[in-house]
């Protein structure tokens, strides 16, 4: 198995719709987490492939879609996973 973590910039000039691009990201099987983040990039896109190969074809792949101006993945290797832990910390678990 290969993890990513990759950041999408959004190509505002042509006006994107944020829901299309929402609504690609949701039905994606690859992508289990999404965020909106600030900085250099607007995405923030954790996904799991079957292989390295498969992983790079995703990641070239997403510079194909309409709203995507700048892809940058990196592949990693979870060390742990606390998905409940900070909700834990607050008490809302």
């Amino acid at each position: 198995m290969c993890e990513c973590v990759t950041y999408l910039k959004v190509d505002w000039v042509h006006g994107t719709r944020l829901d299309l691009l929402d609504s690609w990201i949701a039905n994606d099987p690859a992508i289990v987490t999404a965020a909106r983040v600030t900085g250099g990039y607007d995405y923030r896109l954790g996904s799991q492939h079957r292989d390295m190969r498969s992983a790079d074809d995703w990641s070239r792949s997403l510079l194909s879609r309409p709203q995507v101006a700048e892809v940058l993945t990196q592949f990693c290797t979870t060390l742990f996973n606390r998905p409940n832990f900070a909700a834990a910390l607050l008490g809302t678990d």
